[in-house]
């Protein structure tokens, strides 16, 4: 109940972001038009000329030819606070998630084995950094786009498998997991392939429904389950 609660919660909170952050994008178009700020503009498309063609630059140079001196000192630590709070969840879950479902499961340690757990999540967690870290120069390097649509983007390659996995789960009685794992990694894999040809809205989408049909075909290599069991799983039970 309390996943249940907080995807909801997170799905109403991002509405409201997503449309401040447009509306932001809204006024730094309109302040940079304004007939007096004309040498301010030629500043920020050359910047944006020098970074290739990089519109990111966009708040950054706002940041710091407009604002005093004071507040830009406030905003620039609140980006990194927020940077480090992000990341700093982000690893403790991932080094949760591969502790307790992984490493505990398959090397058949005791759920009161706390220096050993400590121990493993130490070293998940400094793994994870890494391939974060490495993950986001590659996200840098590929020049993916603007911030959001490169969040957009990058959250939907993952999102749509994991939404489709979802919807066999709640509405097939004759999914199993193994067409579930087989479907999420076909869904992955029209993705890639659908990058660059379909806006990046589309992304979740282009991972979804792939892996619900070929989930459900392909769950059909393994014998069905009784229905009495799996029934109750399932929006029918």
């Amino acid at each position: 109940k309390m996943m249940t609660k907080s995807l909801i919660f997170s799905a109403i909170i991002q509405i409201p972001v997503f449309v401040m952050l447009y509306l932001l994008g809204l006024g730094f178009f309109a302040y940079y038009h304004a007939p007096e700020n004309t040498a301010l503009l030629a500043s920020l498309n050359e910047l944006i000329a020098d970074t290739g063609d990089n519109r990111n630059m966009v708040m950054p140079h706002f940041i710091i030819h407009v604002l005093p001196a004071s507040l830009a000192g406030l905003v620039f630590a609140g980006l990194f606070a927020a940077t480090m709070s992000v990341f700093s969840s982000g690893l403790n879950s991932l080094s949760t998630v591969t502790c307790v479902d992984f490493i505990q499961r398959f090397r058949r340690l005791q759920a009161n084995s706390t220096d050993v757990t400590v121990t493993y999540a130490r070293w998940v967690t400094f793994v994870w950094g890494v391939v974060v870290t490495m993950a986001a120069i590659g996200v840098y390097f590929a020049r993916m786009g603007l911030i959001v649509e490169t969040a957009v983007a990058v959250i939907g390659f993952f999102s749509g498998p994991l939404l489709g996995m979802y919807l066999l789960g709640m509405f097939s009685m004759r999914a199993n997991s193994l067409g579930a794992i087989l479907g999420a990694f076909c869904g992955f894999i029209v993705a890639i392939l659908l990058w660059h040809r379909v806006s990046f809205v589309w992304y979740s989408v282009t991972g979804c429904v792939p892996t619900v049909i070929f989930g459900y075909l392909l769950s059909f290599l393994a014998s069905p389950q009784a229905k009495a069991r799996v029934a109750p799983m399932t929006i029918w039970g």
